[in-house]
């Protein structure tokens, strides 16, 4: 396993991001591997450090009172966990999941305390990090509230499809499940449901079973409608 010194030398913009930490600190750093499914972050639980995704991906969820478990975001390397929960002393509001191999460094609560005690640039840095999460939560909650399923469910297919060269190849298939479908939308799945019926009654994909298949006749139909239906 690599030393988190080592990871810093060969990953440049972790060195960048680190350039003002203080020295004596550095040493606090400790280099975590997870493998596929494994929990990095429980909801409910104790922010216990403040950890960098160096590689791999990770998948952030949260699970409601009635069991479904919901897609809120994934992470890539170069974003942060435990920065919200530390900055208000709140546990994890939600749990964090390893997608494929990861590489995390960690750093305790009071030795990242101290950090951003002592390096104005990250502490500046961080709230910028914090601000830009809290901005895309809002976008977020706004469009679960005041946007129609059915819309952006179509513009969840859309963006997909959007710069597809239908010329090459006149079909386009997605493998999804009801069930992904509906965690990636934070919606049950007897909702997914009832839109695939219409959607699929009106012409505007082919469903079979969790195959989506989409045509350039597909494509025209939702850019009509998104662009006829107000956001």
């Amino acid at each position: 396993m690599l030393t988190a010194l080592e990871l810093l030398h060969n990953n440049e913009w972790l060195g960048k991001l680190l350039r003002s930490m203080p020295h004596d600190l550095f040493e606090y750093w400790t280099v975590r591997c997870y493998h596929s499914k494994d929990v990095i972050c429980e909801q409910g639980e104790s922010a216990a450090a403040f950890q960098i995704l160096v590689s791999g991906e990770l998948i952030v969820e949260h699970m409601v009172e009635d069991g479904h478990l919901y897609t809120h975001a994934s992470r890539f390397p170069g974003q942060m966990l435990g920065d919200i929960e530390l900055a208000a002393g709140l546990p994890y509001l939600y749990r964090v999941s390893a997608v494929n191999d990861c590489v995390v460094i960690s750093l305790k609560a009071d030795i990242y305390q101290k950090w951003i005690e002592k390096d104005v640039r990250f502490t500046l840095f961080i709230n910028k990090v914090i601000a830009d999460k809290l901005y895309d939560s809002s976008i977020k909650f706004i469009e679960h509230t005041f946007i129609p399923l059915r819309r952006k469910m179509i513009r969840y297919f859309y963006e997909q499809i959007k710069y597809y060269d239908f010329q090459k190849n006149p079909l386009f298939v997605i493998v999804l499940t009801r069930e992904q479908l509906a965690s990636q939308l934070a919606v049950t799945v007897r909702s997914v449901n009832r839109i695939m019926k219409q959607l699929k009654e009106e012409q505007i994909m082919v469903i079979t079973k969790n195959r989506m298949t989409f045509t350039e006749r597909n494509r025209q139909l939702m850019e009509r409608e998104l662009s006829t239906t107000k956001t």
